[in-house]
């Protein structure tokens, strides 16, 4: 992913809209620690991909209420890293920067770990009889 266009474009952390991976790690490194850490890992990068058409994943988890997501996003449960949703439908970027988010994933780049989750139905055939991830007949 190599040459000009968005992998390779320089974002002001300051800039709300700049990729989340990007402003995370300009006010972890500008305190010297994660001033939200309140357990041994400070924060986790969440990846979540939409798969299919259907959103339902996503509005379960935002619907979710032990532990709420607002709980997860700002580090509020004791021992529970702080996580940076990097989601393509509840991020505030988008577009080149959103997709930056996944770049730097991929390079290596962020400062922190990150978990990949595929929410939605997977693509079968007969998915309506059978579960898509079921196996061979």
């Amino acid at each position: 992913m190599d040459g000009p266009g968005p992998t390779t474009r320089a974002y002001d952390p300051s800039d709300v809209l700049a990729p989340i991976a990007v402003r995370s790690a300009a006010a972890t490194s500008a305190a010297g620690t994660d001033p939200f850490q309140v357990g041994p890992l400070g924060k986790v990068y969440l990846i979540w991909l939409a798969g299919a058409t259907c959103e339902g994943c996503t509005v379960a988890a935002t619907g979710g209420t032990h532990p709420r997501l607002e709980q997860l996003l700002t580090g509020a449960i004791p021992g529970v890293p702080r996580i940076e949703l990097i989601h393509s439908l509840l991020s505030i970027e988008s577009g080149a920067e959103w997709v930056h988010n996944l770049v730097m994933a991929e390079r290596g780049e962020l400062d922190a770990p990150y978990i990949i989750t595929v929410g939605g139905l997977g693509h079968g055939r007969d998915h309506r009889r059978r579960g898509p991830l079921d196996g061979p007949r």
